[in-house]
């Protein structure tokens, strides 16, 4: 396993979710299974929510993607049914300063002899979480570069650089105030697969939601597997804790 320095990121599909009420399931803290609804304009791999005790929640999305494939979809979700529907939507930018941190890199230098069946592939995953208004609270991104290339009849796998990208609010829009608690990540191969898993974490908290003196805290994990000639899947989780965590919705942007 490698596990990173401190250090930056990026590439393009996106999703945006919305979280329903810790109301809405029985409290019985169990993962809810969500199926898409007819007329969604993606279908995911996986959509499920689960009820935490002490006050928390937790939303769990897992999708596939190619490189340089970009879109954007909003996902609206019906608690009662327990399903979810896909709609294409744009998502502006946040204009705060963000910071990135490198994982892994190793010189772009494709190898003389292969240099003819070498591919280059990028993907970007990022977790974005948002109070009600819609105003940005916080992400973690997930960047992954690698390359495919063949020997004879033979293909491998091998990283060229990896990073992730945190940022909190402070202030929101809203004029309420975020903060870095802690974040990381790390990358493993899979010799016989050649799968590349890039794992990648942010952690963030609150205390002007509402109540001063309470707490919200938010912890992202985003993870993306690189697979043959740009393929790839991704599998995000947004934990959310304390005050009004209910109210928050994520938001997902792929490449």
């Amino acid at each position: 396993m490698k596990f990173f320095a401190k250090g930056l990121v990026g590439c393009a599909l996106s999703l945006i979710l919305v979280i329903p009420s810790t109301a809405a399931f029985a409290a019985d803290e169990k993962t809810h299974k969500l199926v898409p609804e007819s007329g969604s304009a993606i279908i995911l791999t996986n959509v499920e929510y689960t009820e935490l005790p002490d006050n928390g929640s937790k939303i769990r999305i897992t999708g596939s993607g190619k490189a340089n494939e970009k879109q954007t979809f909003k996902i609206e979700i019906n608690r009662e049914k327990g399903t979810y529907k896909t709609i294409p939507e744009e998502r502006k930018q946040e204009k705060q300063d963000k910071k990135s941190v490198g994982i892994y890199s190793t010189p772009l230098v494709k190898t003389p002899l292969l240099a003819s069946n070498e591919t280059f592939h990028s993907a970007k995953v990022k977790l974005l979480t948002v109070d009600p208004p819609q105003a940005d609270l916080c992400y973690t991104q997930n960047e992954l570069n690698w390359k495919t290339y063949l020997d004879g009849s033979y293909w491998y796998n091998d990283v060229t650089s990896s990073y992730v990208t945190y940022w909190a609010a402070n202030p929101s829009t809203l004029l309420t105030h975020w903060f870095v608690d802690n974040y990381g990540g790390s990358w493993t191969k899979d010799n016989n697969t050649q799968d590349i898993n890039h794992n990648v974490y942010g952690y963030y908290h609150n205390y002007d939601f509402q109540d001063n003196n309470l707490r919200t805290d938010v912890q992202q994990n985003v993870t993306v597997i690189g697979k043959k000639f740009g393929e790839f899947t991704y599998d995000t989780s947004a934990y959310t804790y304390g005050e009004y965590e209910y109210l928050l919705t994520h938001h997902i942007q792929v490449n």
